[in-house]
């Protein structure tokens, strides 16, 4: 755990030099791992620029996730649903879109309650 944040440090500058999208993703996982949501969603959009085949799924899945834990549900599900376009994520992709609406279907139905 001690040397993701060096690692975020390095993947950052090797980033730069790599227009592959490769290096953004990797730095976007340990962000991920360290829980910084935010700057990883940003690092994945980042990948998802640059990246080609299967990788765009992951890339797309992840910054949904990031997305979903900042609790920014309206901008998770179009990324889920580009992830879900990839078969090696569909399935983890369909379960978070799936859980997203049973939360909102919750939180309206629960707001119409309060309001009635």
């Amino acid at each position: 755990a001690r040397e993701r944040p060096k690692a975020a440090v390095i993947l950052k500058r090797l980033a730069k030099l790599d227009d592959s999208g490769k290096t953004d993703l990797k730095y976007a996982r340990v962000l991920f791992d360290m829980e910084q949501w935010s700057e990883a969603s940003l690092a994945f959009r980042q990948s998802l620029k640059e990246l080609e085949g299967k990788q765009r799924g992951l890339a797309a899945l992840f910054a949904g996730l990031s997305e979903f834990y900042l609790g920014r549900y309206q901008q998770a599900e179009p990324l889920l649903e580009q992830a879900s376009r990839y078969n090696q994520v569909k399935a983890q992709a369909d379960y978070w879109l799936d859980y997203i609406a049973r939360v909102t279907d919750n939180n309206e139905e629960q707001e119409s309650e309060d309001v009635g």
